[in-house]
């Protein structure tokens, strides 16, 4: 699906709640996030000491794109029998990513994601499927105008490990070409 950006005033250039992603409230909101869950491990703690100056020359490198993402850690952990190789990114790259991804990448995707993917949204799977089943009910009612007629439910376990993710990624993909080429992507 093609989005016309010189027109669409639902489009990122046009929409005043989103903003850059160098923003300051923006990365410091990607910081939160990304502290989340690991404020006790010692990299962490280093970096909330001296935040609000790193968080100052991510701003200005993001903007003057000189960014670069620091190497990651690497290393095995061996848990109940099991040996896996675990690679852990340096919290400066996690604050980036998630200011991307909250600023630039899922507003232009929102629209053009398939309700298939909702899992993967921040509206989980029970709220999400009532949300839905709602929706197709009054939808029923206005077309039929009547509640006759009959709901087939159904289980849908490991949904998301067999499904064909071709058609999501073709998708993904267009948008992202539309965002290159609207100019959007120049300021990241």
């Amino acid at each position: 699906m093609m989005v016309n950006t010189k027109h669409d005033t639902t489009s990122y250039e046009n929409c005043s709640c989103q903003r850059e992603i160098y923003d300051g409230n923006a990365l410091y909101d990607a910081y939160l996030r990304a502290k989340s869950g690991s404020d006790w491990k010692p990299q962490v703690q280093r970096y909330e000491m001296t935040y609000l100056l790193d968080l100052s020359k991510m701003q200005r490198e993001l903007k003057e794109h000189t960014y670069e993402f620091q190497p990651s850690t690497n290393f095995v952990i061996n848990e109940r029998g099991k040996t896996r190789p675990i690679t852990g990114e340096q919290i400066r790259d996690r604050i980036a990513k998630h200011s991307l991804c909250d600023e630039v990448l899922t507003p232009a995707i929102k629209d053009h994601s398939s309700m298939i993917m909702a899992q993967a949204r921040k509206v989980k799977e029970l709220t999400f499927t009532r949300r839905r089943l709602e929706a197709h009910l009054h939808r029923f009612f206005r077309e039929n105008q009547s509640n006759d007629g009959y709901i087939l439910l159904m289980d849908f376990q490991n949904t998301m490990t067999t499904f064909d993710m071709t058609n999501s990624w073709s998708c993904l993909k267009s948008t992202l070409m539309t965002i290159q080429h609207s100019g959007s992507w120049k300021r990241l």
